[in-house]
């Protein structure tokens, strides 16, 4: 991933990341597990933090939820990968199986991803595509994730969301854990606007 403004995790060895950089994408083994219920895919430094977070969260809440990570790091007008050796359909599949929930974290506009997403798959409606939405002004990095929805609470709740749809849990478990996590962001959010008035001030 490309240095940002902000000390950040190195989630892989450099050998690992040579590798993820000849393909354009990865299955994060270290935070996947075999057979998953839900697929999670980041696409950014900070969108791919919070579905890190994410994955936690969701072990945290649920230990015997199965989930996999997957990092795209290039994408183009052809699809995922470098020119001339982009994913095919079956190595897409390979990533994020044929049939499984998608959710997908983006750091730009999330038409820009269903465009190349959706020339993979015939089933689009599995896949939760989430981005900028141009929702309200810059506040606070955590903020603008709440804002656009792609934030780690908001995949926490997407994963559950897809669970509870799947009949992985029950409904009534989702609906607690959905409700856990907006009231978290509701006060997150009053903290921030107050923190963004004090600067101002």
């Amino acid at each position: 991933m490309l240095p940002g403004k902000t000390l950040e995790a190195r989630w892989l060895t450099p050998e690992l990341a040579k590798e993820e950089l000849q393909t354009g994408i990865m299955t994060w083994k270290f935070a996947s597990d075999e057979d998953p219920d839900v697929v999670l895919a980041g696409v950014g430094d900070y969108t791919m933090k919070e579905i890190m977070a994410a994955i936690s969260l969701a072990k945290i809440e649920c230990p015997a939820v199965k989930l996999r990570c997957v990092n795209i790091c290039s994408l183009t007008s052809c699809g995922i990968g470098q020119g001339g050796t982009c994913l095919t359909h079956e190595g897409f599949e390979d990533h994020f199986t044929a049939d499984k929930p998608v959710i997908c974290n983006f750091h730009g506009y999330p038409e820009t991803l269903k465009s190349v997403l959706f020339n993979y798959t015939h089933h689009p409606e599995r896949f939760d595509i989430r981005g900028y939405i141009e929702s309200g002004s810059t506040t606070t990095p955590f903020d603008m994730h709440v804002r656009n929805k792609t934030s780690r609470y908001h995949i926490v709740m997407a994963i559950f969301e897809a669970l509870s749809k799947s009949g992985k849990i029950a409904y009534e478990e989702s609906r607690h854990i959905l409700l856990k996590y907006q009231q978290k962001m509701m006060r997150i959010q009053s903290t921030s606007k107050f923190m963004v008035w004090i600067y101002r001030k």
